[in-house]
């Protein structure tokens, strides 16, 4: 418990809340970075970066597949995307513009999947997503990174992912 991060009162940060910090943190220092919703901001809280940057968050709606290809775009017209949504849908209903246009293509699109394993428990076995590792990691040339705790999904690794030069 010693790596959760803390309030200045000591309570616990959900990861949610450290992820979208971390987006808004992130697009301070990148202007390139724009970020796409499929309607789950409330959810996965990168709501926090559309209130920070509205000109640069895009919600397309219950729309995966076009999520992805929206991103593609974006990152094609020079954006740095990051695509919000389930983790199990993009695994499923966004797989094969997943494969075609990030893994193939080479797009330059970060995928955010929110409630991965048994986290959306309350939503039922739909949205249980216990094959989404196996099947993104089945893919060439893509890069998955699970954080386990708020302390690195605030991180994200986005030493990793972005460099740190500001745009």
């Amino acid at each position: 418990m010693a790596n959760l991060i803390r309030t200045q009162f000591g309570d616990p940060v959900v990861m949610r809340r450290a992820y979208g910090d971390a987006l808004v943190a992130l697009g301070h220092t990148r202007r390139d970075v724009v970020v796409l919703s499929a309607d789950v901001s409330n959810s996965d809280f990168s709501y926090m970066f559309e209130s920070a940057y509205p000109e640069r968050f895009f919600n397309v709606g219950i729309a995966e597949p076009a999520l992805v290809d929206a991103a593609v775009g974006l990152a094609n017209s020079g954006f740095v995307p990051i695509a919000n949504t389930f983790a199990f849908l993009f695994s499923t209903r966004a797989l094969e513009m997943v494969r075609t246009h990030l893994c193939y293509g080479g797009a330059n699109v970060k995928l955010a999947g929110a409630y991965a394993g048994l986290s959306d428990s309350f939503d039922g076995p739909t949205h249980h997503s216990i094959t989404d590792l196996a099947i993104l990691r089945s893919l060439p040339n893509m890069t998955v990174v699970v954080p386990a705790a708020a302390s690195t999904s605030g991180s994200l690794g986005w030493t990793g992912l972005f460099p740190l030069v500001p745009q």
